[in-house]
């Protein structure tokens, strides 16, 4: 009786972990997103380069990331109710933001769409799940257009 027991017990553990380990959400990545490329100031042009310049002249060549690597993106308020954009990458791409923010941080990092900066971001905090937000001098309907416009609805 005792070895029954045991033995149902260690299967509904067994079971338990199966059923947790497929709960878990795996993070695709979204086929609509529009084609769009993190890419990093140039070291030294920090101070030349604005939020409001939208040429490509002062990044890195080297494209750290790319629609590739978003899961989802949308149009939401934070605290205090400014406007944010919410991205979530793919798991994969967690890994790889994670090591750019931890090796970058106080850099800026520029979102480059049709061959212009959209918006550039500095660098505040390591991103270690792939979860993170981006606020800016946006207002709630520049926003919501914009994130239209990389989820591919515009």
């Amino acid at each position: 009786m005792n070895k029954l027991i045991h033995l149902t017990s260690l299967l509904l553990t067994l079971t338990l972990a199966i059923n947790f380990a497929s709960c878990k959400t795996k993070r695709n990545r979204n086929p609509n997103i529009k084609p769009i490329q993190f890419r990093l100031v140039k070291t030294g042009a920090e101070n030349i380069f604005t939020q409001k310049d939208h040429s490509v002249d002062y990044l890195e060549e080297t494209v750290l990331m790319s629609e590739k690597d978003i899961s989802w993106i949308s149009a939401q308020k934070n605290a205090i109710g400014r406007p944010i954009m919410r991205i979530i990458l793919t798991d994969e791409a967690s890994k790889t933001f994670y090591d750019i923010t931890k090796n970058n941080m106080g850099r800026i990092i520029a979102v480059v769409l049709d061959g212009r900066v959209i918006f550039s971001p500095k660098i505040m905090a390591q991103i270690t799940d792939g979860d993170f937000e981006v606020s800016g001098e946006f207002s709630n309907k520049q926003m919501e257009e914009l994130v239209n416009v990389l989820n591919g609805r515009k």
